[in-house]
C-alpha cells in the first residue's frame, strides 16, 4: 500500500497554501479593489492556517488542531470558490464560507468531545470539501471567456479530480487501516486529503495570477482598440507630445498640416514651429496637466498663414 508520511504532506501543503496567497497578492496592485483576489488570498491563507494547526496536533488542544483547523479548511475552500465566481462575473450567491464553516463547527464539536468518532469527522469534512471542489470545477468548466478557456479548463479538471478523491476518502474511511498516531498513518485514504490539497494549491497558485494578468491585458487591449476607433472617427487634429514639447505622434489629414508651413516634423519640438506665445502657453498647460493629473483646456486663435485663422 502506498506510504505517504502525514506530517511531511501537511507541512508541504501548508507552505504551498502560503506561497499561493503570496503570489496572488503580488498581482493585487494591478487590479486594486478586485474582490476575487481578496477572496482567493483569504481562502489560501485560511487553508494554510488549517494545515498549520493540524501539524501542531498533540501540542495544542483539539479545539484548535481538530475543530478550528477543519473549520478553516471549509472556510478556505468556500472562499476560493466565491473568488472564482467574482472573477467570472457571477453572482456570489449565499455566504457559503459561513454555511460550510458553521456546518463543520456544529458537527465536529460533538464528534470530538461528546461522541468521539474520527470516521464521522473525516466523512463530514471530506463530503464538504468534495462538494465545494465539484461546484468549483463545474463553475470553471462553464466559464465563457474564450481568452481564458485553456486555464479555466485546466483548473476545472484539477478540481474535479480533487472533488472525486475527497468524496472517495469520505466513503472509504471506515475501512482505512488503524494507527497508533495520526501522523503515523500509512493509509492512502487518510493521506489523500493532504496530497490533493497540495496539488490544488500548487495548481491554483500557478494559474490564478496568470488568469488575472491575462484578463487585465485583454481589457487594456480592448480599451485601446475602442479608443483608437473613436479617435479615427473624429475629424480634428490630435497630437501626442512629451513633457518637453517633443512631438511623438499625431492624427491629422495631410491638408490640415499645411497650417504649419512645412515646419511640422515627428520628434521635433513644437517650440520650433508654433508661434512663440502659443508654444509657451501650451507648454505651461502640459506641465499643469502632468502635475495635477487632470484635464486641462485652452483656446488659441492662430492667424497669419495663407489658410486663414485657425482655432485650437
Amino acid at each position: 500500500m502506498l506510504f505517504l508520511e502525514m506530517r511531511t504532506l501537511i507541512i508541504l501543503t501548508m507552505l504551498a497554501n502560503f506561497v499561493f496567497a503570496a503570489v496572488i497578492l503580488t498581482v493585487r496592485h494591478m487590479a486594486p479593489g478586485d474582490e476575487s483576489i481578496r477572496r482567493w488570498s483569504q481562502g489560501a491563507i485560511a487553508s494554510g492556517l488549517g494545515n498549520l494547526l493540524i501539524a501542531l496536533r498533540g501540542l495544542i488542544p483539539d479545539l484548535f488542531s481538530v475543530v478550528l483547523a477543519n473549520v478553516l479548511f471549509a472556510w478556505g475552500y468556500a472562499n476560493l470558490y466565491l473568488g472564482s465566481r467574482y472573477f467570472l462575473g457571477k453572482s456570489p450567491g449565499p455566504r457559503l464560507e459561513l454555511l460550510f464553516g458553521g456546518l463543520i463547527l456544529l458537527s465536529f464539536i460533538p464528534f470530538t468531545y461528546w461522541f468521539p468518532s474520527l470516521e464521522t469527522r473525516v466523512f463530514v469534512i471530506s463530503l464538504v470539501l468534495g462538494c465545494i471542489s465539484l461546484l468549483h470545477a463545474y463553475l470553471m468548466f462553464s466559464a465563457q471567456d474564450k481568452h481564458l478557456r485553456g486555464l479555466t479548463r485546466f483548473i476545472g479538471w484539477v478540481l474535479l479530480f480533487a472533488g472525486i478523491i475527497m468524496l472517495l476518502r469520505g466513503v472509504f474511511t471506515p475501512i482505512a487501516s488503524e494507527s497508533a498516531s495520526f501522523f503515523e498513518s500509512k493509509d492512502w485514504i487518510k493521506s489523500s486529503a493532504f496530497l490533493v490539497s497540495l496539488i490544488v494549491s500548487m495548481s491554483l497558485g500557478a494559474t490564478f495570477p496568470i488568469m488575472v494578468i491575462a484578463r487585465i491585458q485583454h481589457t487594456l487591449a480592448d480599451s485601446e482598440m475602442r479608443a483608437r476607433a473613436m479617435l479615427q472617427a473624429l475629424p480634428d487634429m490630435m497630437f501626442r507630445v512629451g513633457s518637453d514639447g517633443t512631438l511623438l505622434d499625431y492624427k491629422a489629414e495631410k491638408k490640415s498640416l499645411a497650417v504649419f508651413a512645412n515646419q511640422f516634423v515627428i520628434n521635433g519640438n513644437f517650440l520650433d514651429f508654433l508661434p512663440h506665445d502659443f508654444a509657451l502657453l501650451l507648454k505651461q498647460k502640459i506641465t499643469e496637466a502632468l502635475v495635477n493629473q487632470s484635464l486641462v483646456t485652452l483656446e488659441y486663435e492662430w492667424t497669419g498663414y495663407a489658410l486663414g485663422s485657425h482655432f485650437f
